[in-house]
């Protein structure tokens, strides 16, 4: 079993450190990708406060003895929140049908997500939450019981892989939006409370004026690009860098924002507002 099965575990990177349980399953073809805007799965749900345990796969395993030693190897983790199940994220498309049956056995998973072609879809019923992302079809698979589908204009199911040559950005991230909802929805959070960080951000940003902590305040690799001339950072160095030269010393004293409206969502805050200020000084970014 050892040879067939490699795990790779993520504590939680967050303040807090500690998480539910989440094992993603995923062949040895996935590799690390070398874009710093599209980390490994892994990093991207330990980000979002999981405690992460990858299975790769080299060759296939029987379920029903590997799943409960996959549980075991997870249990093990210091930062493992007590007294809940796992979640588990299937990336292999061909699987789904043969994990479920071993998921079935075990009340250690609440729910599975899978990623699978359309002709590979579970269509039977099941005994716990399936979010299944499809791609490709000529029909839309109607959602049933614990199933629920969503569909994606794609060929393949690697859409999500940031290493696949399939890899669509849009969709992917759209996915990620459905499967963490599901995940909070099933296995009791990690939630929090992301307008009061966007707050931090930029009351550091426009206020104290701290590029540190600032940057305290996002993702170990973030990305900004200001719309107007197209600047910003990919990567903690880089952006570091343009905050501390480009903006946040650069800007005039009187800015403030008026909110105009505030939409959030399980990932995300998206603002409408107007940005004052008295234009006494050159202002790179703009």
């Amino acid at each position: 079993m050892s040879s067939e099965i490699k795990y790779n575990y993520q504590a939680p990177l967050t303040h807090r450190k500690h998480g539910p349980g989440l094992i993603l399953i995923l062949s040895d073809s996935y590799h690390t990708p070398t874009t710093d805007l599209d980390p490994h799965p892994a990093q991207k749900w330990a980000e979002e406060g999981f405690c992460v345990l990858s299975v790769h796969l080299s060759q296939e395993v029987d379920w029903n003895q590997a799943l409960p030693i996959t549980i075991a190897a997870l249990e093990q983790a210091k930062e493992l929140e007590s007294g809940k199940s796992f979640g588990l994220i299937l990336y292999e498309s061909k699987l789904v049908n043969t994990i479920l049956p071993a998921v079935s056995t075990t009340t250690k998973i609440s729910c599975v997500v899978a990623y699978v072609k359309y002709e590979d879809r579970n269509s039977t019923s099941t005994d716990r939450p399936l979010l299944q992302h499809i791609a490709g079809g000529s029909t839309t698979p109607s959602n049933d019981g614990l199933t629920t589908n969503y569909q994606y204009a794609l060929s393949e199911s690697t859409f999500v892989h940031p290493s696949s040559p399939n890899y669509n950005h849009t969709q992917a991230t759209l996915a990620h939006t459905r499967t963490l909802t599901f995940l909070r929805a099933h296995i009791g959070g990690p939630v929090f409370d992301i307008e009061a960080i966007w707050e931090a951000h930029t009351r550091f940003e426009f206020e104290g004026r701290d590029v540190g902590a600032t940057m305290g305040t996002m993702v170990a690799e973030p990305y900004v690009n200001h719309i107007p001339t197209l600047t910003g950072g990919i990567g903690r160095k880089a952006l570091t860098w343009f905050y501390a030269r480009h903006f946040i010393h650069s800007n005039p004293d009187s800015t403030k924002m008026e909110l105009v409206s505030r939409t959030l969502g399980p990932d995300r805050v998206v603002d409408e507002f107007v940005f004052e200020f008295i234009h006494d000084r050159e202002i790179d970014w703009m």
